[in-house]
C-alpha cells in the first residue's frame, strides 16, 4: 500500500530525529552506556518504519527478508566459530542478546543493509550483476567507515591489531550474492524511506567516527 506524503515526512523525521539522539547520546561519556543498549531497539525502529513504507507486501518478499535476516545471523555464525570468513573476531554486548557466541540483531542489520543499498540504486541503468556490484561495494565502505566505531562502542572487536583485508572482501561477496536475490525477485522495489536511511547510516558512523580521530589527537 502507498502511504500518503505526511506519513513519508513523518518517517523520515522519525529516522533523522532518533540518530540525532543517538549521535549525541553515545558522544557524551555519561549517557553512553545507554545508548549502547538501546541499539537493538534502533535496530527493529529502522527495519519496522523499512517494512511499513515498502510499497507492495508479496509472499516473495517476505520469503526473502526472513532468508537474507536468517543467512546474515548464518554467515557471522559461521565467522564467530571458525575464524576463516571474515576473521578472527567476537561480538561484545552493544548488539543485545547472542545465540552461539553471535546476536540475531546481526541477520537484521544484513536484511536492512541490503533491502536499502537494492531499492537505493534502482534508478541505475545497469545490468543487475553491475547493480550488486555496486550496492556491495557501497556497504562495503559502510563497514569500513563503521569498523572503529563498532569497536570502539561494544559491537564487536577484532583478536588482531588490524582490521583484515579478507573482512571487507567477504563483506563485498556476501552483500552481492544477497543483492542479486533482491534484484531478481519479481516484486516492486519501491520505498521512501530506503535512501533517506542508508544516507543518515553514512552521516550516523561518519560523525562518530570523526569525533573518535579527533578524541585520540
Amino acid at each position: 500500500m502507498e502511504r500518503s506524503k505526511t506519513a513519508v515526512r513523518l518517517g523520515i523525521a522519525v529516522l533523522i530525529i532518533f540518530h540525532i539522539i543517538g549521535l549525541i547520546g553515545f558522544s557524551l561519556e555519561s549517557t553512553r552506556s545507554l545508548f549502547q543498549q538501546l541499539v537493538p531497539f534502533n535496530l527493529l525502529l529502522a527495519i519496522g518504519l523499512l517494512g511499513y513504507f515498502h510499497r507492495i507486501w508479496t509472499r516473495s518478499f517476505g520469503i526473502f527478508c526472513l532468508l537474507i535476516a536468517l543467512a546474515g545471523f548464518g554467515v557471522e555464525v559461521a565467522g564467530i566459530q571458525s575464524g576463516i570468513i571474515f576473521g578472527a573476531y567476537a561480538y561484545d554486548t552493544a548488539l543485545g542478546p547472542k545465540i552461539w557466541g553471535t546476536p540475531p540483531m546481526i541477520g537484521i542489520n544484513w536484511l536492512m543493509l541490503v533491502y536499502a543499498a537494492g531499492i537505493s540504486l534502482q534508478g541505475l541503468r545497469l545490468p543487475k550483476w553491475a547493480l550488486a556490484a555496486a550496492g556491495a561495494s557501497l556497504l562495503v565502505l559502510l563497514d569500513f567507515i563503521m569498523e572503529p566505531v563498532a569497536i570502539a562502542f561494544d559491537f564487536w572487536h577484532w583478536m588482531e591489531a588490524d582490521i583484515p583485508l579478507q573482512n571487507y572482501i567477504a563483506w563485498w561477496a556476501i552483500a552481492w550474492l544477497m543483492l542479486m536475490y533482491f534484484l531478481y525477485l519479481p516484486i516492486k522495489k519501491q520505498n521512501p524511506l530506503a535512501g533517506v536511511l542508508l544516507v543518515i547510516q553514512f552521516v550516523f558512523f561518519g560523525f562518530l567516527r570523526m569525533g573518535l580521530l579527533a578524541f585520540s589527537q
